[in-house]
Order: C-alpha cells, then sequence, then structure tokens
C-alpha cells in the first residue's frame, strides 16, 4: 500500500482533482459495484492505489486508463490468435 503524507491539513493538489479517482468514481466508470473495485483491486485486475491516509484509495485516472487500453489490446490480440488457429 502506498500512502500519501499531507501538507498541513490538506492533501497535495496532484492526488485531487479530476485526475484522481475515488473508489465510487472507478465504480461508476466500470459500471460495477464498490465490492468489485476492492475485488478487482486485491487480484490486481487493476492498477494499484495511492491512499490519503490508511483508509481513501485514489487511482490516477492516467494510469488506469493506460492499464485498460493495455487489457484491450492483450484481449485483442488473443482473440486475433484464436481465429488466426481457427483458419
Amino acid at each position: 500500500m502506498t500512502t500519501v503524507k499531507l501538507n498541513g491539513n490538506h492533501p497535495t493538489t496532484e492526488l485531487v482533482g479530476p485526475e484522481m479517482m475515488t473508489k465510487r468514481d472507478l465504480a461508476d466508470y466500470l459500471q460495477c459495484s464498490l465490492r468489485q473495485v476492492e475485488i478487482l483491486t486485491k487480484k490486481k485486475r487493476l492498477p494499484k492505489p495511492l491512499y490519503l491516509g490508511t483508509a481513501m484509495p485514489r487511482w490516477r485516472r492516467s494510469e488506469l486508463m493506460a492499464f485498460l487500453e493495455m487489457l484491450a489490446a492483450n484481449a485483442s490480440a488473443a482473440n486475433q490468435n484464436t481465429n488466426a488457429r481457427k483458419e
């Protein structure tokens, strides 16, 4: 777990705002439950979150999008290999 230190009483600017996604933001984006986000994170099917304190996970939007693009590319490559074997 990566814990981020706070600047005084406020998190540093890069850890809040549109670049960072809360668990709820991520669940809404993936159209799944909060529990499913926890399960996917634990199984390493999502990038590791940063933590603000001990119970405030945040995901960098850019890392998440890159991770999802990688998964899509891998799925596409696997699909192409399967189709090539059938021919």
